[in-house]
């Protein structure tokens, strides 16, 4: 199997690319890999290489890009997730699943009954770990574009600033709306992919669910029984890919 690699798009340029980072210590020392060694580099927005290693350095790898391929695992929909802020480590665990079901963008935010709070010195620290695992799950599932994470907003700027051109969904513990009956066409020329916001541990609030609704957003049940949020990220995302994706 051939192994594959980020690099960074600033770091190309064709025919011949460099590798930083941690992957550096894994090709040298981990894989053993040197010049003349196949890889493949992917640039996190939708390119694929075919590479060759020219030089191993021990700051960096120099290699000679040469077929470029075209991708063939990327969801054709733009699938973004707006997750309400969970305590502990519940936020990263979803990264990774998300990441490989075809989301392409994180978007987090706080909620009335968020119960960790964003600390603002540390939001610059998670967001970067939060892109870590992103590209690191990207690498494991084959996907070639890594998903955008967003910084922490609060809730009515996640919905307000929804993209118009996206099926919008507010999955609602309370709702009496089934997943089926959303409108057949979403997936069509008018619409580009879907939107879908989950709360936190505490759910939504009645003024939360009644904002969402009055800005365009489906309210969905996703089933009779309660899920915790991260089981309901994982399975709504998996149903959407089901309906309008490529599972």
């Amino acid at each position: 199997m051939t192994r594959r690699f980020y690099v960074d798009p600033g770091a190309i340029a064709s025919p011949t690319a460099i590798i930083t980072g941690s992957d550096v210590n894994h090709i040298r020392n981990v894989l053993r890999l040197g010049e003349g060694s196949r890889i493949r580099v992917f640039d996190g927005s939708g390119a694929e290489y075919e590479a060759g290693i020219m030089e191993v350095f021990k700051d960096r790898i120099a290699i000679e890009l040469m077929e470029r391929r075209e991708s063939k695992s990327e969801s054709p929909i733009e699938l973004v997730v707006s997750q309400g802020f969970l305590k502990g480590a519940g936020m990263d665990g979803l990264i990774r699943p998300l990441t490989e079901l075809g989301m392409t963008r994180w978007a987090p935010f706080t909620a009335e009954r968020s119960i960790p709070v964003p600390d603002e010195k540390k939001t610059a620290k998670r967001l970067q770990r939060w892109r870590t695992i992103a590209s690191e799950s990207m690498k494991q599932c084959g996907r070639w574009r890594i998903p955008r994470i967003s910084a922490p907003v609060d809730f009515k700027t996640v919905i307000t600033q929804s993209d118009h051109r996206l099926l919008k969904i507010f999955f609602y513990e309370n709702a009496t709306t089934s997943f089926d009956s959303l409108p057949s066409n979403s997936a069509g020329t008018d619409q580009r992919g879907v939107h879908f916001v989950i709360g936190p541990e505490g759910g939504f609030s009645v003024n939360e669910a009644g904002f969402a609704i009055e800005n365009g957003f489906h309210p969905v049940s996703l089933g009779p029984r309660i899920l915790r949020s991260e089981t309901a990220a994982t399975a709504a995302c998996t149903l959407i890919q089901h309906l309008f994706g490529d599972l």
